[in-house]
């Protein structure tokens, strides 16, 4: 089979950032499809381009035998969400016009958000004459709605209208969570159309490992709890409550609180930091992809945060999964969905978003019995590994394809 996704943000497996849809490309291809994955040049979490990409309009690799091709899309992203829609509707544009010298394919999957791939994908579809499988990573624009970044009341039904267009134009869909899938049946969409096919992790990567490591020495962090947070550093992240929850336990001099990682918000963060001299905080810029396993092995506990809305109560988040598999307990932030996973798996402590107070209490009961960190760590370790894993996902997609797109061709 020829699988074309569509992924504006697209990261490869030595960038910073979830790699999904790398993971499970890579699986496609060892079973004997070709994948193709059509992509900007652009980082979203950066708004930069690499220097290798940056000479050239279209660029084409392959790592281990998935096809990737990177397109120009307007760049300055990070400018004001207008600027971020300008750089969302070029990728539409020039994605459409790359797609008609590609050759042919059997399936176009296109991912959201942002949205308007579903834009793309849609019209490659027709192009292609082939299905359009529409992937829900997240709900936009009712997120956007809710952290208050869409408050245009016309920009708001110009927003929902095109959800809704997308919607009745996809052949099948992807759905990230249980919630996520409740949401399109509320929109009408019928539910055999659905393939609940979850975030999970390459447990073969994220592993237990030995916690003192090079991460450790680098950062002087011996005989030290160590919470990492590692991720995105956005409004979206709430990476404030972190800060006031390493306020709160100043006091502890041998509790250090990791941040790795990028985003639009992380010069307001480091600055806060240097203001109000929270000196028992260290902000790490993002890593690749391959030496994240090494800061999660390092760490004690691991913390995973989000803005306290309700549409966040329906997310499965990557992060929560790496921590898991690398056997170590998180401190949770997130209600709703993630909060099921983590108390299923008897792998950490939930604690109410947006309370820095209740979080150091977690904090310190970790803190007080490093034995509880190890029971946590190891239920969570096995949860996954029965769960979560990125090869029962790709095999959820194999399956998925042969119900859709026929047998034969699978």
């Amino acid at each position: 089979m020829r699988i074309l996704f569509i992924h504006q943000y697209f990261l490869s497996p030595n960038e910073a950032g979830g790699t999904r849809h790398f993971e499970m490309a890579r699986y496609l291809v060892k079973h004997g499809h070709k994948v193709t994955i059509l992509s900007s040049k652009v980082s979203y979490l950066t708004g930069k381009i690499k220097e290798k990409y940056k000479r050239r309009f279209l660029t084409k690799e392959e790592i281990e035998g998935v096809e990737i091709i990177r397109v120009w899309t307007y760049s300055k992203v990070h400018k004001s969400f207008k600027h971020r829609i300008l750089g969302f509707f070029s990728f539409v544009v020039v994605s459409i016009w790359t797609s008609l010298f590609i050759g042919k394919y059997d399936v176009v999957i296109a991912t959201s958000p942002p949205l308007f791939q579903g834009i793309s994908g849609w019209i490659v579809s027709k192009l292609k004459r082939c299905p359009f499988i529409f992937e829900i990573r997240d709900l936009w624009p009712a997120f956007a709605i809710d952290m208050g970044e869409l408050t245009n009341t016309t920009a708001i039904k110009l927003a929902m209208w095109l959800e809704n267009f997308l919607y009745t134009r996809a052949d099948y869909f992807i759905s990230l969570t249980p919630a996520y899938s409740e949401y399109l049946i509320e929109n009408r969409i019928e539910k055999e159309k659905i393939f609940l096919i979850p975030n999970g992790v390459e447990t073969d990567t994220f592993l237990p490992m030995d916690k003192d490591n090079w991460v450790r020495q680098e950062y002087e962090l011996n005989d030290k709890f160590v919470l990492t947070y590692g991720g995105a550093h956005g409004i979206a992240n709430d990476l404030d409550t972190i800060l006031d929850c390493a306020k709160c336990l100043k006091e502890y001099h041998d509790i250090v609180f990791l941040l790795v990682g990028d985003g639009k918000e992380k010069k307001n963060l480091i600055k806060r930091k240097d203001v109000e001299e929270i000196d028992n905080l260290i902000f790490i810029y993002a890593q690749p992809k391959e030496k994240m396993p090494y800061f999660y092995a390092a760490s004690d506990v691991c913390i995973a945060t989000l803005q306290g809305i309700g549409m966040f109560k329906k997310v499965y988040p990557n992060k929560l999964f790496d921590y898991m598999a690398s056997a170590r307990p998180t401190i949770l932030a997130i209600d709703g969905e993630a909060r099921k996973i983590l108390e299923k798996a008897n792998g950490g402590i939930y604690v109410e978003p947006k309370n820095p107070e209740v979080m150091a209490n977690a904090v310190l009961r970790l803190y007080g019995n490093r034995k509880l960190c190890e029971i946590l760590g190891r239920n969570a370790r096995d949860f996954v590994v029965r769960e979560f894993t990125r090869q029962k996902q790709a095999e959820k997609l194999i399956s998925m394809l042969k119900k859709t797109i026929g047998s034969n061709q699978c």
